[in-house]
């Protein structure tokens, strides 16, 4: 009787140990696909790897986040409005689950931050509007948690807020700068930071300013990267570059 107990558990524990390295193997090949999103279709590789993981652990809230993030990706490389408006929102509903399982991810609250902006941006200036409150108070999450998250980025995306909002509205572009530097100074080769300073002083017609931002960002090289962006934020981010550039 005992060694058909014995067994028995034995052969649980031993499938329940396999499931968990079958989950641990699947996420590692997900942020491997993720990180090799350049190329075309890796991107929903990796999402599909994602969403395959949480059937399995649907509170596993790296992988959501992760899958959240990789739709926000997949949005920004889509064309038609509709299509990003989807891939955004499918982003924030990932988000919305890691942040009800655990409060305290700063990545879970920036990845929601960051898909109800692009979402809002999509569907049209009232419907930023009706989201500016809940975006504001998912990077305020950030600070809360984790002030110097992936090297103050949470700073960058209120100063984003602040120049991009009418100041009617609570926008506020003197303040924009001072936010867009507080992340700037926390890593000054950060492509996203140097890319919307770039986008700030265009917007104030600061030309000048706007040049030596947009064109060190084009100067930077894989081995100036941080461990919190890889080679295709950098890639993605010379591209907008070159776009601003043109309009000068």
């Amino acid at each position: 009787m005992y060694a058909v107990v014995f067994s028995l558990l034995t052969n649980y524990v031993g499938a329940q140990v396999t499931e968990k390295q079958a989950l641990t193997s699947l996420f590692v090949e997900a942020n491997e696909s993720y990180k090799n999103r350049l190329h075309s279709g890796f991107s929903e590789k990796a999402l599909n790897q994602y969403e395959k993981l949480l059937q399995k652990d649907p509170n596993h809230v790296e992988a959501l986040w992760r899958a959240s993030r990789t739709s926000w990706w997949i949005g920004q490389h889509l064309e038609s409005k509709r299509d990003k408006a989807s891939s955004y929102f499918n982003g924030i509903e990932f988000a919305k689950r890691a942040v009800t399982i655990d409060p305290n991810s700063a990545a879970s609250h920036f990845s929601l931050a960051g898909n109800y902006g692009s979402y809002g941006e999509t569907k049209g200036i009232f419907k930023s509007l009706k989201l500016l409150k809940p975006m504001q108070r998912a990077l305020e999450e950030v600070i809360r948690i984790d002030p110097h998250f992936e090297e103050g980025s949470a700073y960058r995306v209120q100063g984003i807020i602040d120049y991009k909002v009418p100041g009617i509205l609570g926008g506020n572009k003197k303040r924009a700068e001072k936010l867009l530097l507080q992340a700037y100074n926390y890593n000054n080769h950060n492509p996203y930071h140097l890319y919307y300073l770039g986008e700030y002083y265009l917007e104030m017609r600061n030309y000048s300013e706007s040049k030596q931002y947009l064109n060190k960002l084009l100067g930077l090289t894989k081995k100036d990267l941080s461990n919190v962006v890889d080679e295709a934020d950098l890639v993605y981010m010379q591209e907008q570059a070159q776009v601003l550039l043109k309009k000068m």
